[in-house]
């Protein structure tokens, strides 16, 4: 976890970049610049980057309030306020983002202030940006704040909470998810949602956060399961829950590698008595085993772990390149048995209508 000192530095240093940048003075611009990103390097976490929303005039940093000093409250409160005035949800800084990017990014939201205008942040980043920003999703709505019912405090840290992780997740995709980004993005929406309803619920996404091949490959494969358990026809109400267990399908990999079901299981099933920790338990247990999910069971094998399996295995095929036809052909050449016919042409017809 990144250290408050680390992250007041952080906001301290792009707080003066963007008062170089509205004054007009480059040479200071470049120099707030540098120290800018020294300190986004060096705060690095888990999740390498620093993640910044307002809300009700404060300054939130990775999800949570930015613990105050006098040295810093300028700077905090300076970034809240022009977060709120360009109606901006979020701006992220990636580690590694160079003095170029940030200068850039400073200069857009000057310019942007001083026009009226709300700064860009409605298209996806370009390949490589290390800056990425969110427009509200009710900017610019004529009957904000007159004609909707105030968000609680526990509402809006809710929101802010979601917004951060489900950024987290799939810029953990990259630009070269397993579905289009709009379909993926309403998919990670619903599970990171259920997360925050269970208690304890984040939990295991820190562990996750400790290996990012392992987080990426659990959101590929959270995504594929929703999307052939919809076609498959499971109710609505369940698709959250069973996306949520296949986001953490793998975790007992990370406890114990000799013997991750069991690990999973065990872990999972400790950490409460909401029916999403049992489903979840189950699946860790399950998914892996030829004997649990193999054979007749089908769609409903040990309580979703077959399409957890299927979906496993179709990401796999999806590494391989060629897009959905071609993972098509590869599961049709065998690459899921054993597994039952119908999970086939579930994946068969989940992503034809990918293709």
């Amino acid at each position: 976890m990144v250290s408050a000192p680390h992250l007041q530095h952080c906001v301290a240093t792009l707080w003066s970049l963007v008062g170089a940048c509205r004054a007009g003075e480059a040479e200071a611009a470049q120099a707030a610049a540098r120290a800018a990103a020294a300190a986004l390097d060096a705060a690095a976490g888990p999740l390498r980057a620093l993640h910044l929303a307002e809300s009700g005039g404060v300054l939130l940093a990775n999800g949570a309030p930015l613990p105050l000093e006098v040295r810093v409250f300028a700077a905090a409160e300076g970034l809240a306020t022009l977060l709120r005035e360009l109606d901006l949800d979020y701006v992220c800084f990636d580690a590694g983002v160079e003095a170029g990017e940030l200068v850039a990014w400073a200069e857009r939201c000057a310019e942007a202030r001083g026009s009226g205008r709300p700064a860009p942040g409605g298209e996806p980043a370009p390949p490589g940006a290390a800056v990425h920003v969110a427009i509200r999703r009710d900017a610019g709505d004529p009957v904000r704040g007159t004609n909707r019912r105030a968000c609680s405090a526990a509402e809006t840290d809710s929101r802010l909470r979601s917004v951060f992780l489900q950024f987290h997740l799939l810029q953990s995709l990259g630009r070269g998810g397993p579905v289009p980004p709009g379909l993926a993005k309403v998919i990670v929406q619903a599970i990171v949602d259920r997360l925050l309803q269970v208690p304890r619920g984040l939990e295991p996404l820190v562990l996750l956060q400790a290996e990012p091949a392992r987080l990426r490959r659990g959101t590929e494969v959270a995504i594929l399961t929703v999307l052939f358990a919809r076609v498959a026809g499971w109710p609505d109400d369940r698709l959250a829950d069973l996306g949520g267990a296949a986001l953490l399908h793998d975790l007992g990999a990370l406890l114990d590698p000799h013997a991750p079901g069991a690990a999973g299981f065990a872990w999972l099933l400790g950490q409460g008595t909401d029916e999403f920790w049992l489903r979840s338990a189950l699946i860790a247990r399950s998914w892996a085993d030829d004997d649990a999910i193999g054979g007749d069971e089908g769609l409903a094998g040990a309580g979703g772990a077959a399409l957890v399996r299927l979906a496993s295995v179709a990401a796999a095929c999806l590494d391989q390149g060629g897009g959905p036809e071609a993972a098509r052909a590869r599961l049709h050449a065998g690459a899921a048995r054993p597994l039952a016919p119908q999970l086939l042409e579930v994946a068969d017809a989940a992503l034809q209508s990918l293709a």
